[in-house]
């Protein structure tokens, strides 16, 4: 179960690694992490997804006026997956990913 929801943005466009979906994400921001959802249909495939903040090694404003948030998976130690949201997705939310993430 979620802890308290700091931010929610529903059918939101991004990109996480090369793959890119069209207002079919549900971002949350929470005590706990980056929680990332799908739109109903894409649920059956895509299952919820929480980053835990200690996952998050990077967060900010990229030369495109994107968020990149840099996610650290044990598979990948010295690449770590690249989440791609667009500024205006997050600008409510900036203060706090930028409070909770290791930058």
């Amino acid at each position: 179960m979620l802890g308290k929801i700091f931010f929610q943005n529903r059918d939101a466009p991004g990109n996480i690694g090369l793959v890119t979906y069209r207002n079919s994400l549900n971002i949350g921001i929470t005590e706990e992490g980056l929680y990332l959802s799908f739109i109903f249909i894409m649920r059956l495939f895509h299952p919820p997804l929480l980053i835990p903040w200690e996952k998050i090694s990077k967060a900010g404003i990229n030369s495109f006026d994107e968020y990149d948030i840099y996610v650290d998976i044990p598979i990948f130690p010295n690449s770590p997956t690249i989440i791609r949201l667009p500024k205006e997705t997050l600008e409510k939310a900036e203060y706090i990913l930028k409070d909770k993430s290791n930058n």
